[in-house]
């Protein structure tokens, strides 16, 4: 699929760090899970729960931050596998969907990211990070004004009339479920 300037723009401007800190930890990003981790690094999941003290079926948490073992795989390759990893979820939305424009909401009392996210069609936490590089996450309080991308999927949709298949190619609408400041 062909990358346009939007496009282009959001897989160079992700603003996660996926990287090891000097004290052998790393912050848990989108999409990320106990799984991953353990793939990335050629040991057990269980091995990750018990260097954080984690019980089974715990989920990690986006902006936790978590201890890894780096026995098996350098901090290098960890980085490089988990980058990997990102670039190719980036790719896949980018060669079915494209940003068509922007706007602004005014984050209200009792909202979080998620539920703001969910709002809108197509919109990962990832993507919602990259357009917001300077707001903190892990603090977005009321007020707060986050810049939304507007998604709109590119692919041939397939619908059913009178018990047959029809192919089209317009592409759905941005849905906006969340009312916004401008």
């Amino acid at each position: 699929a062909l990358v346009t300037g939007a496009e282009k723009v959001a897989l160079s401007a992700d603003p996660s760090d996926y990287t090891e800190s000097s004290d052998g930890t790393i912050e848990v990003q989108a999409t990320e899970t106990l799984g991953h981790y353990a793939e990335w690094l050629d040991v057990r999941a269980t091995r990750l729960r018990e260097l954080n003290r984690m019980r089974p079926g715990t989920p990690v948490v986006i902006g936790q931050r978590l201890t890894i073992d780096t026995s098996r795989v350098s901090t290098d390759e960890f980085a490089q596998r988990r980058r990997g990893y990102h670039q190719k979820l980036q790719e896949d939305f980018f060669a079915i969907n494209r940003i068509i424009g922007t706007e602004v909401h005014v984050v209200r009392r009792g909202e979080s990211l998620w539920l703001i996210a969910q709002g809108y069609q197509n919109l990962p936490i990832w993507l919602l990070r990259q357009y917001n590089p300077d707001v903190d996450f892990d603090d977005v309080r009321p007020r707060t004004e986050l810049t939304l991308p507007l998604v709109e999927t590119t692919v041939p949709r397939q619908s059913t009339f009178a018990g047959s298949q029809a192919s089209t190619t317009a592409p759905s609408p941005p849905m906006r479920g969340i009312p916004s400041a401008h």
